[in-house]
C-alpha cells in the first residue's frame, strides 16, 4: 500500500471511530487511534509510539476527568498573561492556564501539584521559588518563596528580548510542567518598550500568583523541617534592594518606594 493509502477498515480502539488516511496515530502495539482521541489524550506523536492502549486510555480518563472540573470552576482571579490566561479558584484549590482565548487548557490542576516555578528571559534565569523555597544565595523578590538567583548580577544587558517565560514544575503524573510565554512567539520587542514593561508586570503578578498557591499548598502539606532564616534588620534589607537595582532588576523608583517603605517613612 503506498504512502498515501486509506486503511479504511480499521477503526479506534478507543472510540471505534474509522482511522483514515495518512492522518492516524500509531501506538506501542501497531495499532492505530483517530485524530480525536489524540487530541484528547494531548501527548506528542512521537511519544505515542511507546505509549500502550491502556496508558493513552488512562491518559484520555484523566483528561476527562479534569476537564470536568471545568463546569464547577469559579474562577476568582484572572490574570492576562501575553496572549493566554491564568485562572484560579481559591475555593476548589485549582487552577489551570490557556494560552489563547480560544484554546482549551492542557488539565486543571491541584493547589499541591505545584513544585517550583523559574522565570527566564532569552533563557537566563530571573526569579525561581516554589514550596518550602528558602532565601540563600539571592534576594528575595516579591512574596513567599520567590528567590532571585546569585547569577542575576551576570544578567546580560540587552536591547532587544525575544522571550520571557515562567516554566510551572508540577508533581503530576502526565503532565510534568506548564509554560507560560508573556512574549509571543517569533516576536521581538525592545528593553525599554511599553509592551516590556507591560510583560514584565505580567511575569510579577504570575510569580505571586504562584507564590500564593505554593503557600497554601505549604500549609496543607507540610515541607520538612528546615533550618529557621534570622528575619533581616532593615538596613540589610535596603542593601539587598539596592543590589537588586543596581543590578538592574527594579528601578531606582521601586528601590526609593521599598525603602521608603522598610523605613516607614
Amino acid at each position: 500500500m503506498g504512502l498515501f493509502s486509506k486503511d479504511t477498515n480499521e477503526t479506534c480502539p478507543i472510540c471505534g471511530k474509522p482511522t483514515k488516511g495518512i492522518f492516524n496515530f500509531k501506538i506501542s502495539d501497531g495499532s492505530k487511534i483517530c485524530k480525536d482521541c489524540f487530541l484528547l489524550a494531548s501527548i506528542d506523536a512521537p511519544l505515542l509510539l511507546h505509549q500502550s492502549l491502556d496508558d493513552v486510555k488512562d491518559r484520555i480518563s484523566y483528561r476527562q476527568s479534569a476537564l470536568a472540573l471545568l463546569d464547577q470552576f469559579n474562577a476568582s482571579r484572572e490574570l492576562r498573561l501575553g496572549n493566554g490566561y491564568l485562572r484560579d479558584d481559591p475555593t476548589m484549590h485549582k487552577w489551570y492556564y490557556i494560552p489563547s482565548s480560544s484554546a482549551k487548557p492542557q488539565s486543571v490542576y491541584d493547589y499541591s501539584e505545584v513544585v517550583d516555578y523559574e522565570l527566564t528571559e532569552d533563557g537566563d534565569q530571573i526569579t525561581k521559588g516554589g514550596v518550602g523555597a528558602a532565601v540563600a544565595g539571592g534576594f528575595l523578590f516579591g512574596g513567599v518563596g520567590a528567590v532571585i538567583g546569585s547569577n542575576v548580577g551576570k544578567k546580560k544587558t540587552r536591547n532587544i528580548v525575544s522571550s520571557m517565560q515562567l516554566r510551572v514544575s508540577l508533581n503530576n503524573k502526565y503532565d510534568s510542567q506548564v509554560v507560560i510565554d508573556f512574549v509571543p512567539p517569533h516576536s521581538t520587542i525592545k528593553s525599554d518598550s511599553r509592551e516590556y514593561k507591560k510583560y514584565k508586570q505580567q511575569a510579577a503578578d504570575a510569580v505571586s500568583f504562584f507564590d500564593n498557591i505554593c503557600s497554601r499548598a505549604d500549609i496543607s502539606h507540610p515541607a520538612p523541617a528546615t533550618t529557621i532564616q534570622t528575619p533581616l534588620s532593615g538596613a540589610d534589607e535596603i542593601a539587598k534592594y539596592k543590589k537588586l537595582m543596581d543590578d538592574g532588576v527594579i528601578t531606582p523608583e521601586e528601590f526609593e518606594k521599598k525603602k521608603s517603605d522598610l523605613l516607614g517613612l
